[in-house]
């Protein structure tokens, strides 16, 4: 979306897949599978290894989740400065 010309393209399949795991943790039926893994993980291998990989995931989602934002942050300060030039009459 915002790419400069000299951005890797590793960068770029990283937003990708940050858009697609946002698209796709927002629906009800990912908090099915979590709920379903946690309770899997809870009996299969005990509550220490779940706690982990419970910690693991919830810290993935915050990088996910700040990545997104630093994103809309980014265009909405693009529309700002796209009005407030057309109002001072200089575009």
């Amino acid at each position: 979306m915002f790419n400069s010309p000299d951005e890797p393209e590793a960068l770029e399949d990283v937003r990708r897949d940050g858009v697609l795991a946002l698209e796709v943790d927002g629906r009800a039926l990912a908090l099915i599978v979590v709920a379903l893994l946690v309770v899997i993980g809870l009996l299969v291998f005990g509550v220490d290894k779940t706690n982990i990989a419970i910690s693991i995931g919830t810290l993935l989602m915050v990088f996910i989740l700040q990545n997104s934002q630093n994103r809309d942050a980014a265009a909405l300060h693009l529309k700002l400065d796209e009005v407030i030039t057309h109002l001072e009459g200089t575009g």
